[in-house]
This record gives C-alpha cells, structure tokens and sequence, in this order.
C-alpha cells in the first residue's frame, strides 16, 4: 500500500476520483463540444438568407451601327439585390428546432456524466473491498504461518503428526493463492480506475461513503420523468416535434423581392445614326427595377404533405421511445433499490450472527486443539470458515455499495462532495 502513495500523501476519495474522470474524459468533452456548436447553430437557425448582388447588361445591340455600345436606347447596364423572405413562421420554427437540438444536447451531457460516475464509483468500490479482503487473507496467513511453526514444533517432540504439518503447510498455500485471486480483482478495478483518471488510480482510496443510506432524490423518486435517459428521451421527442412543425410550415411559400438600378448611355451622332430621332448626344434616361416573385404551391400533395406525415411518424417513435425508456430506468432503479436492500439485510445478519459463530467455533478449536483434545484440521477448518464468514461479508457489503453507488449517481452530480 505505502508504494501506491501519492507525491502529496493525500488518499483519493470518491468523490475526487469522480471530479477527475469527468475532467479528463474524452467522451465529456466531444459531447460538450456538441452542445456548444448546437448553441451556435440555433442562433444561425432563424437568419435570414444571404442577400444576392446581381449584375449585366441588357438588351445590347449585335447587328446595328450601335452595336455592342451603349448608344442604343434600349441598351442598359444594371446592378441590383435580391432578398429571399422564408415564409409563414419559417424562421421562428426553425430556431425553436435549432434550440430543441442544443437542448437534446444537453441531455446527453447529463446521461455521459452519471454514466461516468457511476462506473468511476463501481471502479473505487471494487478496489476498496478488494483491499479489504486481501488485508483479511493476509491475516489468515499470518496466524496459518504460526500454525506451521505450532505443528512442526509439535511434530518434533512427538507431541503431533506430520500429516498435521502438512495440512498446516497445504493451508498457507490456499490462502496465498486466494490472496493472489483477491489481488488481481483490486488490480482489475485499479485498470478501469486508471481509465478514466490516469496516475492517480495509484493513489491510496480514502474512507468509504456512508451507504447505508439512500440519497435523497432516490428517495423522493416518483415517476421517473427526471432521469437523465428519460430527460434525453424527452428531448428527441421535443426535437421530433419541432421538425415537425418546420415540415408543416414548409408550405407556405418562400417570398423573394429584387431592387435593380439601370444605366443607359447616350444618342449617337447623325454620322453614325442619321434617321435617330433622339438629339446627337442626348443621355438615355437611367432606370430601377422593384421585382416581388412568390413559390406557388402547386404540388404540396406530392412534395410537402409526404414530408410532412413522415416527420410525424418520427414524432410517433420518439414518443414510444420516450416511454420504452421510462418503463426500463424506473424498473433498474426500484430493482437497484431492491438490490441495495437485500445486500444489506444479508450483511447485517453475517456480521450479527454468523460471524460470532465462527469467530466461537475458531476459539473452541483452538482451545480442544491447545489442550491435546482436538485435531489440527478442526483448527484449520473452523479458520477456513471464520474467513469465509469475513470474505462473505465483504462481498455482500461491496454489493450493497455498488447498488448505492448506482443510485447515488443515477442522477448526475456537478460537483461531488
């Protein structure tokens, strides 16, 4: 334990772990990246289109004695602009789908955060217990080496069999390998610790939180609308509904108005056009143009009305989806709940009363066995069994904090404390 420190002594807590993993998580920030480029977007949505310059020439002469001139009356050079105009409430629908999608989001961040969490808590807990069972083997073996020393002592001053020193030696043996087993369990969780928060899954873990009791908004958990896979899936129903309503506004036409200014040059000289009525010379009148074109919706029956009914059935999954996910989250958390519950229960009962009767069984072992009344393998049976009861225990408490665990980051915490 002591070549796990850290540089600065301090033990990683829970709650530590979990502000590093959502820190330094990959999936955390591409997902915040996506919610700050949907922000952008909806602010783009309701825009209108660029405007269009335009310019040229018009109505020029090829085959004329004022060909490819402006001295022809009829020959104008022009610029204008043009402006599109969405129809009906195009623009503000359009926004509110823009919004909808930051918001689905946004959601999202919610749902990868107690995702995170939750797995960085299961993660701790492993290795906390782990710990903890291989400080129980550990102990197990120190008493299992003195009986080695007690059997071997008793061997040879004919007081014991070396069929009793060998089962003494066989013992440690069991018990070292569980140790092996117990240690590559805390390494594994210190693998899936590291994942998410580097270096610092070497760190000794500090104390375990208080699981015995629920979290409050677990609690307090009604219908399960607030769970952040049930927000998520309220979101894409918001945002099927949006594009639906843009797909319905789609029908009315788009409005386009056009502002040109015309220029035109000046009459000929009677040399070049003699029967010209206009005075050699003479400036052409300049000229400027208003234009309004509209669609026509002639064949929304073919284009807008499919398109329209499609993204109403979009809207008709996202509303199954939402409450396929409603049914299946509530059922995990009152299942976890269970789960928490039951862990507890079996937990209370081993430390009450199986524990003491193996610790008892151990003593009266020992006790026949110190007294020449009792066989060695009874010692090592009921020591076998006392650690069994401890290793149960540990178990069934690693399971009632994994459960809690789950259910105290089933919502997302911003800061855990």
């Amino acid at each position: 334990m002591a070549a796990r420190a850290h540089a600065d002594g301090s033990p990683l807590s829970l709650a530590e772990a979990q502000r590093l993993a959502v820190a330094q998580s990959p999936e955390i920030a591409a997902q915040r990246s996506l919610v700050e480029g949907a922000g952008s977007a909806a602010i783009a949505a309701g825009a209108l289109p660029n405007p269009k310059l335009f310019a040229g020439v018009e109505d020029l002469t090829i085959s004329s004695p004022t060909a490819w001139t402006l001295q022809d009356a009829h020959t104008s050079l022009f610029v204008g602009v043009s402006q599109m105009f969405p129809g009906g409430s195009k623009r503000a629908l359009r926004t509110r789908r823009a919004e909808q999608d930051a918001l689905r989001e946004a959601s999202m961040l919610d749902v990868q955060r107690a995702a995170i969490q939750r797995e960085v808590a299961a993660a701790w807990i492993v290795e906390h217990f782990a710990d903890e069972a291989e400080a129980a083997v550990t102990a197990q073996i120190d008493e299992a080496d003195l009986a080695v020393s007690a059997a071997s002592a008793a061997y040879r001053s004919d007081r014991g069999s070396q069929t009793d020193v060998i089962a003494a030696q066989a013992a440690v043996i069991d018990l070292k390998n569980r140790r092996t087993e117990v240690g590559v369990q805390a390494k594994r969780a210190r693998i899936a610790l590291a994942r998410y928060i580097g270096r610092d899954a070497e760190r000794t873990l500090g104390d375990l939180p208080d699981t015995r009791v629920l979290p409050a908004a677990v609690a307090r958990f009604a219908d399960g609308d607030e769970l952040p896979e049930v927000r998520a899936a309220l979101a894409r129903e918001a945002l099927a509904a949006a594009e639906a309503d843009v797909a319905h506004e789609d029908r009315w036409p788009d409005w386009e108005v056009e502002l040109a200014y015309g220029y035109r040059g000046y009459s000929p000289d009677v040399a070049a056009q003699p029967f010209h009525a206009a005075e050699p010379g003479t400036k052409y009148g300049d000229w400027i143009a208003l234009k309004v074109s509209v669609e026509l919706p002639l064949f929304t029956w073919k284009h807008d009305n499919p398109l329209h009914a499609a993204k109403l059935k979009e809207l008709d999954a996202a509303r199954a989806t939402r409450e396929e996910a409603r049914r299946k989250y509530v059922a995990e958390v009152r299942g976890m709940i269970a789960e928490w519950e039951s862990a507890w229960a079996q937990a209370r009962r081993t430390r009450a009363e199986l524990l003491p009767l193996t610790v008892r069984r151990r003593e009266v072992a020992m006790a026949a066995y110190r007294a020449g009344t009792g066989p060695l393998a009874a010692v090592l049976d009921a020591r076998r069994g006392e650690l069994e009861a401890k290793l149960a225990l540990i178990a069934q408490e690693q399971a009632a904090a994994k459960a809690w665990a789950w259910l105290a980051f089933v919502f997302p915490v911003t800061e855990p404390s």
